[in-house]
């Protein structure tokens, strides 16, 4: 399809989660004065990843989004933290939760976990916003989309901070290009699991129990289908997010990301 011609300068990732902020982002980087009623609502209407996925690839608006997309992170120095998410819902939040990411041994391997924390739980252990939704009125409030308590996102909350013109920009772009509803702001870079160009992420979906746990594999089989959710500017990041139910696999060849996942494997 035409629209993956673009995909040589971009990294390709994996999936996400989800929140709530003021349009004043840069002087809001934490949970602090979240509207946790209206994040769970906004949170649980969000689509499958499959539908989102299939508007996006319908879009004619989506390549000329990257190009611009590329050139806003690349002017303001953002392109080692910030790249795009898709727009999507793994599961469903429960009254006063929030979606974060926490680093932990799942059976004595290192992990990045993501579940639904109450509000509290994820201020106790510091978890930061680390993407976010940006509305159809630009004089309204971004939705933040997801948490995260790894080193990197707090430093790249740092960089944001002092380029509050940025989300202006990107914001006003996604908009211009009818993509607010399908494509969001992320930070993607994570220090606490870092992989070499041979290794693989590996991530599997829980519903039992509402988990995604992302682990460094040596090997995993490939499978057909490829549904790309984060796009980075960077080639350095090789961080992901993932369908639901699924693991991901990542080929790096020095320079690009490309993630597959499959639909059969048990938590």
């Amino acid at each position: 399809m035409k629209v993956f011609k673009t995909q040589k300068r971009f990294v390709l990732i994996g999936c996400s989660l989800h929140i709530m902020m003021s349009t004043t982002l840069y002087a809001q980087n934490d949970l602090d004065d979240l509207d946790v009623v209206q994040h769970v609502k906004h949170y649980n209407s969000l689509p499958s990843v499959e539908e989102s996925t299939a508007k996006l690839q319908e879009s004619s608006q989506f390549a000329p989004f990257l190009k611009e997309a590329e050139e806003i992170v690349k002017r303001f120095q953002l392109d080692q933290f910030v790249g795009l998410r898709l727009i999507h819902r793994h599961y469903t939040l429960d009254q006063n939760q929030v979606m974060a990411e926490a680093y932990k041994d799942v059976n004595k391997v290192p992990s990045l976990v993501t579940s639904a924390y109450s509000l509290e739980d994820a201020r106790e252990f510091n978890a930061a916003p680390a993407s976010w939704i940006f509305g159809s009125d630009p004089q309204k409030e971004v939705l933040l989309f997801e948490n995260s308590s790894d080193p990197a996102v707090k430093s790249a909350l740092r960089s944001l901070s002092k380029s509050p013109e940025f989300f202006d920009e990107i914001g006003t772009s996604i908009r211009q290009h009818r993509l607010q509803s399908l494509l969001s702001v992320a930070i993607l870079q994570r220090d606490l699991l870092p992989a070499k160009g041979n290794q693989t992420y590996l991530e599997v979906n829980n519903s039992l129990v509402n988990k995604s746990v992302v682990q460094i594999c040596e090997d995993v089989s490939k499978e057909q289908s490829v549904i790309p959710t984060s796009w980075s500017f960077h080639e350095d990041i090789i961080t992901h997010r993932c369908k639901g139910y699924s693991y991901c696999q990542v080929e790096y060849d020095g320079k690009h990301v490309r993630w597959y996942h499959h639909d059969d494997v048990v938590y």
